[in-house]
């Protein structure tokens, strides 16, 4: 099935309205070193373009976690939710080669206003996941892209709609580790509130939810980039405090994406301590957890086993 192609955008108009241009931006952020392909077929014009995007503020994201929340609940066998997946969250199910497989061969404008549609967790593994030339041509026509008009998106979405529906094998269960990479991008509030209200209905629920979230040992499956992030964010001494005892591979991510200088006053630093109450060590790696989190939720980084490694170049 072929999706309409979308008219090409008129590449003078987008200064002043630029949602396609921040959302590349914000795509090319989640996958750090992944995009590499993508920026060497860049124009100087475009990746100036882009580099600017990235480099303005903070790039808001959706406001689509609780939907989201409630969605993934509604596929799980215990829990009765009858709110429909829209078809962007559902692409977002199919593995990223059956979807790429299905839209590598569509209009390269109509990719763009795909990947501008879907969760951005989503579309940046659709992105990594399409042939190269495919993937570049898309993230072109996203930085260009500008308002589409209802009555195309909804085409899109319902020849979409049709198109999954033939693939429904390929969409990937749920289960306590899809609803607990949910709750990872959830707010601390709204965690708890869900989390209690599925302890009260189904006692053992929480349990099993918290076994699969993210935790501070998982730092170290974080790419390069977004450990980069994340120490932008972290005071030192929070993070001299956190790596006290740590296991080496989340000391070692930390201490590789340091200048040699910086590691190595780090590791002073913590060795000069001495002895520190565990729950001083647990409040710090709690807090450095949760600016993880907060950067995963705005969409500013994006975790390795987001991925597929058998994609990655």
């Amino acid at each position: 099935m072929s999706l309409p192609a979308l008219q090409q955008p008129d590449t003078t108009a987008r200064a002043g309205n630029q949602p396609g241009l921040n959302r590349a931006a914000r795509l090319m952020r989640m996958l750090g070193p992944a995009a590499a392909g993508v920026w060497d077929e860049l124009s100087a014009g475009e990746t100036a373009n882009l580099r600017q995007a990235m480099t303005a503020g903070p790039i808001q994201p959706r406001a689509e976690d609780a939907d989201e929340l409630r969605r993934a609940l509604s596929r799980q066998p215990d829990l009765s939710a009858n709110e429909p997946q829209n078809i962007w969250q559902r692409l977002c199910d199919l593995e990223a080669g059956a979807l790429a497989g299905m839209l590598q061969a569509e209009h390269p404008q109509t990719l763009s206003l795909i990947l501008s549609q879907m969760p951005a967790p989503g579309a940046a593994k659709l992105v990594h996941a399409l042939p190269r030339p495919a993937a570049i041509k898309a993230m072109r026509g996203l930085m260009l892209l500008g308002p589409v008009h209802p009555a195309t998106l909804r085409t899109i979405e319902a020849q979409l709609e049709a198109l999954a529906a033939t693939r429904t094998d390929g969409f990937k269960a749920a289960g306590p580790v899809g609803v607990a990479r949910i709750f990872d991008r959830l707010s601390n509030g709204l965690e708890t509130s869900f989390l209690k209200a599925l302890e009260a209905s189904d006692p053992g629920c929480a349990a099993r939810i918290r076994g699969h979230m993210f935790t501070f040992d998982d730092l170290a499956a974080l790419e390069p980039a977004a450990i980069q992030t994340v120490l932008s964010q972290v005071d030192r001494s929070v993070l001299s405090l956190a790596l006290k005892g740590a296991d080496a591979p989340v000391r070692e991510v930390f201490l590789k994406n340091m200048t040699k200088r910086a590691g190595e006053l780090l590791v002073s630093e913590i060795d000069a301590t001495g002895p520190v109450k565990r729950s001083r060590v647990e409040a710090a790696r709690a807090e450095i957890t949760d600016i993880a989190r907060h950067l995963a939720r705005r969409g500013d980084i994006l975790a390795r086993d987001d991925i597929d490694d058998e994609l990655i170049e």
